[in-house]
């Protein structure tokens, strides 16, 4: 009851954003966890067909692969945005970097430059066209899972490796590999 009504409501709100502004396009964005995705992606062609897109937030390789096939197969209509990437969460044990099974890794700073790159040219901009492109998480440091896990630049400004690696991706650049330390954290991060 409580999804078909929110189904419903955003149905009612992007009907409404479009008598207000018929020009303006509107979605609604969801977390990547493919039984949930898949089921909203299901519910948002049935019932609120007034949202011109469905963004989805979408952080492991895995995930952001299929989202094309799973948009072709349950609305090959309505195009997508990937609404938040970045480097692997640390939410999804099976997804994640473990070590020994049991502790949780966050990558270096390079690392995570890379794989910024990698969503972006072999996921996002491949699938052009039928996916409107992305928004890269976050602009600074956050202090999620840990201080440094998220992050473009870091909480003074200074510029991650993440930073350029998106840019050559998008200019189509080479980085210049050299230039950044490979800066990981060792210790515990729940202190």
């Amino acid at each position: 009851m409580v999804r078909k009504s929110y189904v419903a409501f955003l149905e009612r709100l992007a009907q409404k954003i479009h008598e207000v502004d018929p020009n303006r396009p509107v979605f609604a964005s969801e977390e990547h966890d493919n039984i949930r995705l898949i089921g909203a992606i299901h519910d948002f062609k049935q019932h609120a067909p007034s949202l011109d897109a469905i963004g989805v937030n979408s952080y492991y390789e895995k995930n952001v692969r299929e989202l094309v096939e799973i948009f072709e197969t349950f609305d090959s209509e309505r195009p997508y945005a990937v609404t938040e990437f970045g480097p692997k969460g640390y939410w999804n044990k099976e997804l994640g970097d473990f070590w020994n099974d049991s502790i949780l890794v966050e990558v270096s700073s390079l690392s995570k430059g890379e794989y910024y790159h990698k969503q972006w040219t072999q996921y996002i901009e491949a699938n052009k066209g039928r996916n409107l492109g992305g928004f890269a998480f976050s602009w600074q440091d956050r202090f999620e899972g840990t201080a440094t896990w998220f992050g473009i630049t870091d909480f003074k400004g200074n510029l991650k490796p993440a930073y350029h690696y998106l840019a050559s991706a998008w200019l189509g650049t080479e980085v210049e590999q050299e230039a950044f330390p490979d800066l990981s954290i060792v210790g515990n991060w729940q202190g």
